[in-house]
């Protein structure tokens, strides 16, 4: 009879299981990375790094961004202020809450405060490929939170410089009032020629608002595709024109620079026990092909 050696057989266990602990380790750092590129990422040999943040600092990089103080347009219901944009644990913190303030500019007084700031005067640019790791506020239905991040031309007015939505988040765009996402251009000679009527591209699949999601922008010559999760769902091709435009889109002929806010829709009024929430913005990165020139003004 042989006789078994327990030594041995305990040897062999702890190796095992260290080899599998090395395969987990190396797994989950697999997982890491992968949370912050998506599979399918076009070989970054072909591609230069022209702009990042990682928001690692204890303040957000002032040579990189403005924050304002600042309200948009007369219909929604927050006053954009500098304290709601803050750093915090690697992420651009953007805060909207109950916080009633008096905007001094026009006596107005605003119940609830957000946070806009750009890149303008600051960094812009023209084609390339625009990332940015996102989680979104929670919201429910009927909830009028509108968070965006978006550009517009820089150095000249609205709309001749156009506008690109990478993506905007609202519950009042569709029937069912649940929160959406969706990417739009909007283009035209000015202010009143916005050639878009509603011409936004709902994003088909469900997102679990808990989690960071990957937006991809992809800008070439001669047309535009937008990503979400490495799913490409909508693109808009120079000369073409799509439902609810009223003309052939025409590409941007001026630099872009970015903007990211949270504002409340009008649509209904927001509750003050439904906030605070917050967009946490986990880096923005843009890349351009090696061997394509930037759009001058």
């Amino acid at each position: 009879m042989k006789i078994i050696n327990f030594k041995h057989i305990l040897f062999v266990f702890i190796l095992i299981l260290g080899l599998g602990l090395v395969h987990q380790i190396q797994y989950f750092k697999f997982l890491h990375k992968d949370s912050s590129q998506y599979e399918g990422f076009d070989d970054l040999k072909d591609w230069n790094l022209i702009f990042q943040d990682e928001f690692e600092g204890n303040e957000v990089d002032e040579s990189k961004w403005t924050k304002r103080y600042r309200i948009h347009g007369d219909t929604e219901q927050q006053l954009y202020i500098e304290d709601d944009i803050f750093t915090e644990n690697g992420n651009l913190v953007i805060r909207t809450r109950y916080n009633p303030t008096i905007y001094n500019q026009t006596g107005k007084l605003y119940n609830f405060t957000s946070g806009w700031l750009d890149s303008s005067q600051k960094f812009n640019f023209s084609e390339g490929r625009f990332e940015a790791r996102v989680k979104l506020p929670k919201t429910k239905i009927n909830d009028p939170i509108w968070p965006a991040l978006w550009t517009i031309g820089d150095g000249v007015s609205w709309l001749k410089g156009g506008e690109i939505d990478i993506f905007e988040m609202n519950s009042n765009w569709n029937g069912d009032k649940l929160p959406h996402l969706y990417g739009t251009y909007h283009w035209g000679n000015n202010a009143s020629d916005n050639h878009c009527h509603g011409c936004g591209t709902l994003y088909p699949n469900k997102i679990n608002l808990n989690e960071y999601h990957i937006f991809r922008f992809d800008w070439n010559a001669t047309q535009f595709d937008w990503y979400i999760n490495g799913n490409l769902y909508k693109t808009n091709k120079q000369g073409v024109q799509y439902p609810k435009t009223d003309a052939p889109i025409t590409l941007p002929t001026y630099p872009q620079f970015i903007i990211i806010n949270s504002a409340i829709d009008n649509f209904v009024e927001a509750k003050k026990a439904d906030y605070p929430k917050y967009m946490y913005i986990d880096y923005i990165r843009i890349y351009k092909k090696k061997d394509s020139q930037n759009i001058q003004n």
